[in-house]
């Protein structure tokens, strides 16, 4: 971004071109950045594939929930365990620790996984 501004920062014949320049790559650099990354985070939640797994809900400590994943999904996901905490919309505060549940996964474009609330509002215990 410093690259693109200075042409138009020089053209207005500013006393200090290059600061101005530095000042304006850092802002706008930082602004592209973030838009890109909410653009990115949209459009790989708009094109996603549904799994359904059976998680196991490990413990509720201080109104979290630790989820565990089954190893299949864990290696593709690169950790064993999520945590859901009591501020996302979709926590449900009726599940029973060391049980297995039912959930769907959501698999974005780009192989990144979420859970959105309305698969949290869902979720069903699985007869043992």
């Amino acid at each position: 971004m410093t690259l693109l501004a200075y042409p138009f920062i020089r053209a207005e014949n500013k006393k200090y071109p290059y600061i101005g320049t530095i000042c304006s790559g850092i802002f706008l650099g930082a602004a592209l950045y973030f838009v890109s990354l909410q653009l990115n985070r949209w459009y790989s939640e708009s094109h996603h594939s549904t799994l359904n797994s059976t998680l196991t809900l490990e413990s509720i400590e201080n109104n979290v929930q630790i989820w565990r994943l089954p190893p299949n999904l864990a290696e593709n996901v690169g950790t064993d365990k999520i945590y859901v905490s009591d501020r996302i919309s979709g926590f449900n505060n009726k599940l029973q620790p060391q049980q297995n549940y039912n959930i769907e996964i959501k698999q974005g474009f780009f192989q990144d996984y979420f859970i959105d609330s309305a698969s949290l509002k869902n979720i069903r215990a699985i007869a043992e």
